[in-house]
């Protein structure tokens, strides 16, 4: 029983230190692991570490999901902005309804 709290000490610890914009892969993953290893027996430090990872890695897939919006909405204005061009360049005869 004292290895596991030591090895849910040393998992916490290191999630703790995860919860960083540079290592949102390795902090989910940790919060994988703990929540599989260590959720029905955690300390209040555990579950607050567990807690604040599981929002951090909310937060991070939203603002990824953002970015991710953003340069689909950039790739239709330029895509909008090119076909306009070309429809300022066709025939007369193909402009008119």
């Amino acid at each position: 029983m004292k290895q596991l709290s030591i090895r849910a000490e040393r998992l916490f610890a290191r999630l703790d230190e995860a919860v960083t914009p540079r290592n949102v892969q390795l902090a989910r993953e940790l919060l994988a692991r703990a929540n599989a290893t260590a959720a029905h027996d955690r300390a209040e430090d555990e579950d607050r570490i567990a807690g604040a990872a599981a929002d951090f890695a909310v937060t991070q897939t939203r603002v990824q999901e953002a970015a991710n919006a953003e340069r689909a909405m950039e790739r239709a204005e330029e895509e909008l902005a090119e076909l306009t061009a070309r429809a300022r360049t066709a025939p007369e005869w193909l402009r008119s309804p």
